[in-house]
């Protein structure tokens, strides 16, 4: 009965079967171009991550040989209270305040509470971090140093909490 009916239609089974082939290729290329584009898009992130990456070491090499000021100059949109708060971890004294921390983790962007617990070695902060929505009990302690958490001050993926 399909076949009356096709043929009713000046159109033969051969060409309906084409068509149906034609529209299952272009719908898998449809989702294949889909994928290749989050992929792209994904890449780029990455990319994008690692280029501020390595601003950020070239920010904590400054840091590490004291060049503060010169440092504070190239942040001009930096205001006397992010200053003093960058000055506070450098010398070490921000032990026991709490931040809010932003970290690169599978391609997101994923915020922690945090507090600075202690100062370890010269440079190296005790940090203990846990989720947003879960109790300080559940914190995991990290070692950063304190270039790297200056750094994440600098370019904003740090807040420092009163």
């Amino acid at each position: 009965m399909e076949f009356v009916l096709y043929a009713h239609y000046g159109v033969t089974l051969d060409h309906v079967t084409y068509a149906n082939v034609n529209l299952c290729y272009r719908d898998k290329n449809k989702v294949r171009q889909k994928e290749l584009m989050r992929e792209f898009i994904k890449r780029q992130e990455d990319k994008k991550q690692k280029q501020m990456q390595s601003k950020r070491r070239e920010v904590e090499k400054m840091l590490r040989s004291g060049n503060l000021e010169r440092v504070v100059k190239d942040f001009p949109e930096l205001n006397e209270a992010s200053v003093a708060q960058l000055k506070e971890i450098m010398n070490g004294n921000a032990v026991g305040k709490k931040i809010l921390h932003v970290w690169y983790e599978e391609g997101k962007l994923i915020t922690y509470n945090g507090k600075l617990e202690k100062l370890k070695r010269p440079h190296t902060y005790k940090v203990s971090y846990w989720g947003l929505n879960q109790p300080e009990d559940d914190a995991a302690d990290y070692n950063l140093s304190m270039f790297e958490l200056a750094a994440d001050l600098l370019y904003k993926d740090l807040l420092l909490c009163e």
